[in-house]
């Protein structure tokens, strides 16, 4: 556990892109600043392992992400999302 410190920094850059993400209403810019966030969330966990509180928040930004292309009117787009829910790597 002694990697979480390390990635604290990280998971806070994370939130921000994805709290950034949702001042936009053009998908391909909100779309990019959540890309920005899972990758700060891959990194994290490449550091730490997978760890219960950045699990929680990588499911929460896929929720936020797909919520966001429903508002895009994309919901193919919104329902892969919701299907890689839960699989860090598959976004």
């Amino acid at each position: 556990m002694s990697g979480l410190g390390s990635v604290y920094p990280i998971v806070m850059w994370a939130l921000v892109f994805t709290d950034l993400a949702e001042t936009y209403s053009e998908w391909e810019k909100l779309n990019r600043h959540y890309e920005d966030s899972y990758d700060k969330f891959r990194l994290a966990m490449s550091i730490a392992g997978p760890f219960a509180v950045g699990l929680f928040l990588w499911a929460e930004t896929l929720r936020r992400h797909a919520q966001a292309a429903d508002r895009c009117n994309l919901p193919e787009e919104a329902a892969a999302l919701r299907q890689s829910a839960g699989n860090p790597h598959t976004v």
